[in-house]
């Protein structure tokens, strides 16, 4: 891994930004949560209102589809990583970034049901499909990402 030691620090350096991203989707998830909450608690007496609450609805269920989203797109990078330290990192490590990978899926996962609790509640037909088109494919990869990682662990474990 030596020769490696490189684009192990590539990796760590990467890695950081990825957590950081993260933790920073917590505190947008919180947001888009409380947006939500102040869009349900909108007027809706008046015709007028009913359409700047549904508007308002709209709009935060599409945030809070958003970051979920992100989490996806953050999670599988972090599983990315965590093969590159299955391929080129210390042997003592493989274990560790197998485990990272089953997390990371779980992760990708865990998002993705927030996804799809999301969307029927949003109404424009366009974002839905474009949503669910993106996220069911980085669902997909996180998966198959994940057997290759888990695979590549056992062969390390196995020398």
């Amino acid at each position: 891994y030596k020769v490696s030691w490189g684009e192990m620090e590539d990796v760590a350096v990467i890695g950081q930004k990825v957590k950081k991203q993260l933790l920073s989707l917590i505190d947008e998830d919180t947001d888009a949560f409380n947006r939500m909450m102040d869009a349900m608690h909108l007027p809706k007496k008046k015709e007028k209102d009913r359409k700047r609450r549904d508007a308002a609805i709209e709009e935060a269920t599409k945030s809070a589809t958003m970051v979920p989203c992100r989490v996806m797109e953050q999670s599988l990078q972090a599983m990315k990583l965590c093969k590159a330290v299955v391929e080129m990192g210390n042997i003592n490590a493989a274990s560790d970034a197998g485990v990272g990978a089953l997390l990371g899926n779980a992760a990708v996962n865990g998002a993705f049901l927030n996804v799809k609790i999301n969307l029927p509640g949003i109404v424009e037909k366009s974002f839905r499909d474009e949503i669910m088109k993106k996220t069911d494919a980085l669902a997909t990869e996180a998966n198959i990402l994940r057997r290759e990682i888990l695979d590549l662990v056992e062969l390390k474990l196995e020398k």
